[in-house]
């Protein structure tokens, strides 16, 4: 069970982190945390830990946007018989959810400044590695075809129906594990659907998640040389067998011949073993 629990948090880790959900992927680090899984949030300690995407004070503010959805039930949950205490109790709520609103559309505008930045970056690497595969192209072809085609695997973005569904699966997820107030964060993040609408079953969750991850895990360097080196054996494999098949077959006619060779050699026997007979019966 703790597999299972472990391999699915993986996966929704992968999907947040890839499709750029970065404010319910720092959420859930805190969630991880205070659960005591640190286990499952190593990749998310090292990705918020990297200084270069996220300065001291990026995650100051996302940990002021946290204490705040922290804070709102409590306000909510206080009850007075006084008006005047609710009132003043609606008023400082409507200013909390306005603050909370205005930190939340910072942190999502350095978000979309963060995402650019790694375009960018993104970018920039794949025309060094290109200028290097340019460099080096007389130094090893064979090499050079090989990362070339591990480069074609990858999968490209997600379809529409293939997000929604995976959206989906991550909500149930969250909120299945316990982790309301990341699904929380994760129905801020997600503006183009309903997640409560959805045709597939909460059972289709695990299938969900584990396909997307198998397809991420699919598109990487290291898993297209694994794979290349796969279908290599596998061809080799199938020469093997085809050779082993070709010597079969001319060892059933070699063993066609030999048996009627036996079979004309035993008739030739046969019958002078007969003539032998049929002499001294005369004699």
């Amino acid at each position: 069970m703790d597999v299972e629990r472990s391999s699915l948090c993986n996966c929704v880790v992968n999907f947040l982190l890839e499709e750029k959900y970065i404010l319910t992927a720092f959420e859930l680090l805190q969630e991880l945390l205070d659960d005591g899984r640190d286990d499952h949030a190593i990749r998310l300690k090292e990705f918020f830990s990297d200084t270069s995407h996220f300065p001291p004070d990026q995650i100051s503010r996302f940990n002021s946007l946290r204490a705040m959805f922290f804070s709102v039930p409590f306000v909510v949950e206080k009850r007075s018989a006084d008006p005047q205490s609710l009132l003043e109790e609606k008023e400082a709520m409507e200013e909390k959810l306005a603050l909370t609103a205005y930190e939340l559309r910072l942190a999502q505008e350095d978000i979309s400044k963060l995402t650019e930045l790694q375009k960018k970056s993104d970018l920039s690497l794949a025309e060094l590695s290109e200028s290097k595969s340019n460099l080096s192209v007389n130094l090893g072809p064979d090499i050079l075809r090989q990362k070339k085609n591990a480069s074609l695997t990858d999968l490209g973005p997600l379809k529409d129906n293939e997000r929604r569904d995976l959206n989906c699966a991550v909500k149930e997820y969250l909120l299945l594990a316990g982790y309301r107030l990341a699904a929380m964060t994760f129905y801020e993040e997600v503006t183009d659907q309903n997640l409560d609408v959805w045709q597939n079953t909460p059972a289709c969750v695990p299938d969900a998640l584990r396909h997307y991850y198998y397809q991420y895990l699919s598109s990487t360097s290291e898993a297209a040389e694994e794979k290349i080196a796969m279908l290599r054996e596998n061809e080799s494999l199938l020469k093997a067998n085809e050779r082993l098949n070709n010597e079969k077959e001319k060892l059933l006619i070699a063993k066609d011949l030999s048996n009627n060779q036996i079979s004309g050699l035993t008739k030739s026997l046969e019958a002078v073993q007969k003539d032998l007979k049929d002499r001294e019966s005369q004699n």
